[in-house]
């Protein structure tokens, strides 16, 4: 995969331990140009983990008669990626460049620090 740099020694803590990760594509040093689409960085990251060994969940947009959606239930926010391995978890939040957080983000990260 190539990844170097403080992100990716982050991603790759997250991955070998079980822990909550954000990051942004824009720290990755490396393969991944700063200014990789957060879709490509999804994508590496899932790569990334699959290579780890790690079973990996992402949702992905679908095509509808009204435009793109994506299909869910509950509140809004959850967590980009979600990997588990050997009874641990990641739930990662993965950002482009310039890419922000939403509030409802904000909540589910407060909430799944506690």
């Amino acid at each position: 995969m190539g990844f170097r740099g403080a992100s990716a020694d982050l991603i790759r803590k997250a991955i070998r331990e079980g822990s909550l990760a954000v990051v942004a594509a824009s720290e990755i040093v490396g393969t991944l140009p700063a200014d990789t689409p957060e879709a490509e960085f999804t994508n590496a990251v899932i790569d990334l983990a699959g290579a780890f060994g790690w079973l990996r969940w992402h949702p992905l947009p679908l095509r509808t008669a009204r435009g793109w959606a994506t299909g869910t239930q509950g509140d809004p926010g959850w967590p980009d990626v979600a990997a588990a391995r050997s009874g641990r978890l990641v739930l990662a939040e993965l950002k482009a460049a310039g890419g922000r957080t939403t509030p409802e983000q904000q909540d589910w990260l407060a909430e799944l620090r506690r």
